[in-house]
């Protein structure tokens, strides 16, 4: 095969070879180009919008560290009426809670993931869940019986 386009090339002449290698030269270009260059620039473009997105979650995450007053804002005891009223908002209705000693016992019902939204929810509010009890629901949702304390 390299024979004959060798053969072919010698009958052309020195203007005509000189095209022919040109065009070689040019599609050989293209080629590189598509092949290597664009995919390069594809995921140095990609890698960057990654980078840039990082760094906007680090300086989220770093405003949200500085806006913690070291506790200052934290409760140092329950109001069981906001727990409540906070639980409905959320889909959870709950019986009137019930002190015991420095923890509340909170007994109400939802659906799981409203119920499950709600607990994960009360540490926001500087509350440990102490004991919890969740429990399936004949007509779909679950029973949740919670113990919550401050935290320390």
């Amino acid at each position: 095969m390299m024979a004959r386009v060798q053969a072919w090339l010698a009958t052309l002449t020195a203007r005509e070879r000189g095209m022919v290698s040109l065009a070689v030269g040019l599609a050989m270009a293209l080629a590189l180009a598509q092949g290597v260059l664009v995919p390069l620039a594809q995921a140095w473009q990609a890698a960057r919008a990654q980078h840039q997105a990082a760094a906007q979650r680090s300086a989220h995450l770093l405003r949200q560290l500085a806006d913690l007053d070291d506790g200052a804002g934290a409760p140092t005891k329950i109001d069981p009426g906001r727990l409540v009223a906070l639980a409905g908002q959320g889909g959870v209705s709950l019986a009137p809670a019930e002190a015991q000693g420095a923890s509340v016992r909170l007994v109400g019902q939802g659906s799981s993931s409203a119920v499950l939204a709600w607990l994960e929810s009360l540490r926001g509010q500087g509350l440990i869940v102490q004991q919890v009890t969740l429990a399936p629901l004949p007509e779909g949702g679950v029973s949740v019986d919670v113990r919550v304390i401050v935290a320390p």
